[in-house]
């Protein structure tokens, strides 16, 4: 038998490659040339492989549609599983064998967890090695190497090189990391082996090969009763071609390439590198021992002209580099053929890849249009698919994605990832609330409810929260946020009422107790199972999805849900044998698994409509083939760089280059190419840096410029315009300055010094919170700074005045830091940020005691905080001013003292000057006229600010100079002109423009949209 010619066909790249092979196979052209029309009946006896499930779908629907006339047995068509590890399914592959003593396959996950102990013993037993020491900082650092470590083996595997060729690798001289590496791969060379044999398993594609090795072994000693014909393998991995081997050669065997190039010239094909896409064919051939030139071409007869020349341009396209210089003998010989080869073949350059997904999402659009017509796009890049699925959703189009979506970014997924990461956080106020956003988040109560309750909890409790994040404390400190309400709060927080302020306590301790069992495993971080963990994970899950009516969980439903329960099954499963776990390690584990696991629908939401990545693309053809992210880098991607073994490494140990998924990508590349209607698209920049089109399209132009005809792969229509016009307003009117002018009545008629300050400095920002009654919340992440320091020293000094009112204690600066301690303690809950500031604290205690040891021999009062009110007379109206005074000491002369802490840059004191805030001179105005609350009415002979730096001296005095009492009357003489201004209907409250204000912004910024019009304002003051 093994004397027989070799069946070899080959489809050529311009033809359907399923539809060709259904073809033939029914016309009697399959296993051999001009056989006997099958049977209707008789295709049941015969068995196609093919290198995927996918292509093997699409081989039943080419079968159906060929005989769509009359009813037929389908034969059995099975995937070969010859190219990625999702396509291991060798049992049913290749079922009808006899019973085969080959052990199991050990699963992923339970080999990811075995690699990781052996990691974590070897680094036990290294442990001055650099390599040990960052594996022993963390257990998912054993889990991240032992999942690439998966990887290396499976390389292994595929090439069927045995793991004890790395011993090998040791004689060489090499550097101290690489030889640290080598050591610590001793662990998969020896102990893994021996570990797997321990367990009665081999790895997956260990088993995948023994299975294909038999197969080819039953068929060369029991040929099968009926034809078997493997079609489209490249055979790239040596079980796959051996099995090909033996099948061409049965009598009623075939094997049919992919686009076999023919027409190479025998130079050229002597050449091939692993970049070039025949190389793999090459390879294959030269293992079945069949000449090229004994390969017979299928349906040539059937080929157009337009097809012939567009297969023979890209064939001269992938040319090898090394009989390059016959591109000008083709060119003068062939320039006509040109013309002809590049009809319905475009290239469009975007400008950046959201334009090119919309060009895409267009050509798509415009495909439909017409009835029957078919058009896919072939794309490695998962984020141009993305876009562009997102594209087609504003038609209502839902494409048939075959690479599906990760988990990660289903509902489902992204509620697990939300739940992990909020506990991870330590319910952090963001992560807490961004949990609770989640629609699968109910916690036992209608969403409408819980909604309205969590927005209560983030504006009274989580905004502004500077304790650490403690779910175990989010009760009381709710309780301890409703206590504290005072006129610093919220406008918002302080109108809530007990029935508001009742569904938050209610919410923190409905949380607390569902949460409560999760939460303690993260606060601890103590390793623990990782059973024991993804258990936890489903129970907090399901109890805070559960709905007042206990109706089904939705996290198990659905492709998703299906999806979830394997990663969680195969956890439960497999979770035993993994090393224990820290929470944070357990929450980056699960997370990972989200993200790898595809859910991909189980119906097609349109059948003429699809996005397939390279693998899915293989053998299956469209009326209209987009080959988009056609970009180096991304097609073809950059050859990837071995963690474990450099080149030269894996040239000793026999293993494939990273070039060798060049020439698959480029094989790829070459089959769509060839379709009847081709776009090609490429992007000048990928996430904002250049980006260059793909080599093969750069040669296509070189070679078209050399024939002069530089454009004749440019779309004829304005794509790139029709793209950006879908997003595109219209004439863009710049809005104009806003100049509210509200009546009257509606302007504020009572303000604080502070309000008034801010009226100077910021009209728009008055209007906003006094007129239109809005306020800034908190950050949600809020972070102690200035404010939180401000405010601390504030109460600090306060508290001590208060304290001590008279003369200072013995120790007083140990009085004062008690009571700093005291209220920093309530104030600042980050240890790090304690550190850091405390020493300033010391300072500040330090200045403020020597100064205040003189202060207090001429004062016989102190006043702290002291609330006061006065009415000023503004054209006839009465306009109420108010203003708590930091501080006002009575002197001995029965003069009045007036301090204001600050513990930023104060203001400028002299009136009139960039920075001046009349804010102290309004508040002597005030303690003259006997308007601060305890402190009799007496003249002000000194006002000053207190910097409390913290620094180096720890405070600075920054008094105010001249005769107060004027200062005071020309400060309230320019408040009442203000407020005339301000009391004519007329008079707008206008936004400070860019060349007035300070660095830093307004609270109201985004409300005046002052950066879309301030460039007017510039201009117009050009002119």
């Amino acid at each position: 038998m093994r004397d027989l010619p070799a069946n070899v066909f080959t489809i050529p790249p311009d033809l359907d490659f399923t539809r060709t092979l259904a073809h033939k196979i029914l016309t009697g052209q399959l296993p051999l040339l001009d056989g006997p029309v099958p049977d209707p009946l008789s295709l049941i006896d015969w068995t196609v492989l093919v290198p995927t499930r996918r292509a093997a779908r699409a081989l039943t629907m080419a079968f159906a549609d060929a005989g769509a006339e009359r009813t037929r047995l389908l034969p059995r068509i099975r995937p070969l599983g010859d190219i990625d590890d999702d396509e291991l399914a060798s049992e049913t592959v290749l079922g009808g064998m006899p019973e085969l003593d080959i052990s199991p396959a050990i699963a992923p996950l339970q080999r990811q967890f075995l690699l990781a102990r052996l990691i974590l013993s070897w680094a036990a037993s290294n442990p001055d090695s650099k390599l040990s020491q960052a594996v022993q900082s963390a257990t998912g650092q054993a889990l991240d190497l032992a999942r690439s470590l998966g990887t290396l083996i499976d390389g292994f595997d595929n090439d069927e090189v045995s793991l004890s060729v790395i011993a090998d690798l040791f004689d060489a001289d090499l550097p101290e990391h690489r030889a640290d590496v080598l050591g610590f791969l001793d662990v998969v060379r020896v102990e893994y082996p021996q570990a797997l044999a321990d367990l009665g398993l081999i790895g997956a594609t260990q088993r995948r090969n023994a299975l294909i090795r038999a197969r080819a072994e039953l068929l060369a000693e029991n040929p099968p009763a009926g034809p078997i014909i493997a079609a489209g393998s490249t055979g790239s991995i040596p079980a796959t071609a051996e099995l090909l081997k033996e099948i061409c050669r049965l009598p009623q065997g075939a094997v049919v390439l992919p686009g076999l190039d023919l027409n190479m010239d025998d130079a050229s094909w002597a050449k091939l590198d692993p970049q070039h896409p025949q190389f793999g064919l090459k390879e294959l051939l030269d293992h079945l021992k069949v000449a090229r030139g004994d390969v017979t071409v299928f349906a040539e007869q059937q080929a157009s002209d337009a097809g012939r020349a567009r297969r023979w341009f890209v064939s001269e396209t992938m040319r090898p580099s090394a009989t390059s210089e016959r591109w000008h003998d083709f060119i003068h010989d062939r320039t006509n053929a040109l013309q002809m080869a590049t009809e319905g073949l475009r290239w469009i350059e975007a400008p950046d890849q959201h334009c090119e997904a919309l060009v895409i999402a267009l050509i798509m659009r415009r495909a439909l249009e017409d009835a029957g017509r078919t058009v896919q796009l072939v794309t490695p890049d998962r984020g141009l698919a993305r876009q562009v699925k997102a594209e087609l959703a504003r038609w209502s189009i839902e494409v048939d994605d075959s690479a599906g979506e990760p988990l990660m970014h289903t509902p489902i997924g992204a509620f697990m990832a939300l739940l992990v990461d909020a506990a991870a956080a330590r319910f952090a106020p963001r992560p807490l609330m961004a949990l609770l956003d989640h629609p699968f988040t109910l916690c036992g109560l209608e969403r409408s409810e819980l909604s309205m309750a969590a927005r209560l909890m983030e504006i009274a409790v989580l905004r502004g929260r500077l304790e650490q994040p403690d779910l175990a404390n989010l009760a009381a400190d709710a309780e301890k946020r409703r206590q504290s309400v005072d006129y610093h709060s919220h406008g918002f927080v302080q109108n809530m009422d007990n029935g508001a302020w009742q569904r938050v306590i209610d919410l923190t301790g409905i949380l607390t107790e569902l949460l409560a069992e999760f939460a303690n495993l993260f606060s601890s971080n103590r390793p623990s199972s990782l059973v024991d963990l993804a258990k936890a994970h489903i129970r907090a899950a399901e109890t805070i999805c559960r709905s007042p009516e206990d109706e089904p969980i939705p996290l198990w439903c659905g492709d998703a849900g299906e999806a979830l329960t394997l990663v969680f099954g195969s956890l439960l499963e497999h979770g035993s044998s993994c090393p224990p776990l820290g929470a944070q390690d357990y929450a980056a584990f699960i997370k990972k698994q989200l993200i790898s696991v595809p859910v991909r629908p189980k119906h097609v939401p349109h059948p003429r409509i699809a996005i397939h990545g390279l693998l899915e693309a293989r053998l299956i053809s469209a009326d209209v083939t987009i080959l988009g992210g056609l970009n180096e880098g991304v097609w073809p991607a950059e050859a990837e760089i071995d963690p474990w073994l450099n080149r030269p490494q894996r040239s000793t140990a026999m293993l494939q280059l990273p070039e060798r998924r060049i020439g698959l990508a480029a094989h790829d590349f070459a089959q769509a190419a060839c379709g009847e209607s081709v776009w090609m698209t490429a992007s000048r920049k990928i996430d904002g840096q250049p980006a260059v089109p793909t080599r093969w399209l750069l040669r296509m132009k070189a070679i078209l410029k050399a024939a002069g005809k530089d454009t004749a792969l440019d779309a004829q229509d304005p794509w790139i315009g029709w793209g950006r016009g879908l997003n595109d307003p219209g004439k863009h009117r710049p809005t104009k300055p806003p100049r509210p002018s509200p009546p009257v009545a509606a302007r504020p008629k009572r303000l604080s010094v502070t309000a008034i300050d801010r009226l100077i400095k910021d009209p728009y920002g008055t209007y906003a919170r006094y007129i239109l009654q809005l306020e800034p919340l908190e950050s949600l992440d809020q972070q102690a700074g200035a404010r939180e320091r401000g405010i601390l020293v504030h109460k600090a000094l306060q508290s001590f005045t208060e304290k001590y009112p008279g003369s200072l204690p013995q120790d007083a600066e140990a009085a004062l830091l008690s009571e700093i301690g005291e209220v920093f303690r309530s104030v600042v809950s980050d240890p790090a940020l304690a550190a850091f500031w405390w020493p300033q604290m010391e300072r500040i205690a330090a200045w403020y005691i020597a100064h205040e040891r003189a202060w207090r021999q001429d004062a016989v009062e102190h006043h702290a905080e002291c609330k006061g009110v006065v009415k000023i007379n503004v054209a006839g109206q009465a306009f109420t001013m108010r203003a708590i005074a930091d501080r006002i000491d009575r002197r001995t002369d029965n003069t009045l003292r007036l301090v204001d802490y600050k513990t930023g840059q104060p203001p400028a004191v002299t009136p009139g000057s960039a920075g001046y805030s009349p804010q102290l001179d309004l508040e002597a105005h005030m303690a003259i006229d006997g308007a601060f609350d305890g402190v009799a009415a007496a003249p002000v002979s000194q006002a000053a600010y207190m910097r409390l730096s913290g620094g180096d001296p720890g405070g600075e005095l920054k008094p105010l100079k001249g005769d107060h009492a004027q200062r005071a009357r020309d400060a309230i003489s320019g408040l009442q002109n203000l407020l005339i201004d301000y009391a004519d209907p007329a008079q707008p409250y206008l936004v400070i423009n860019a060349s007035e204000r300070a660095d830093r912004p307004f609270d109201f910024d985004h409300l005046s949209r002052w950066r879309e019009w301030s460039h007017l304002l510039i201009m117009e003051d050009d002119a």
